[in-house]
């Protein structure tokens, strides 16, 4: 049962890291749109 608390602890931070490398990387995409458009101005 200890396994399984523990397993289920790094699978939640794993979750988490890769909620937030998504959300950054949507930053990022958007903000190089954003770029992208004003240099085209």
């Amino acid at each position: 049962m200890k396994g399984y608390l523990l397993l289920k602890r790094q699978l939640v931070r794993h979750l988490r890291n890769c909620r937030f490398s998504f959300l950054t990387l949507d930053q990022l995409s958007r903000g190089k749109r954003k770029i992208e458009k004003d240099f085209r101005e």
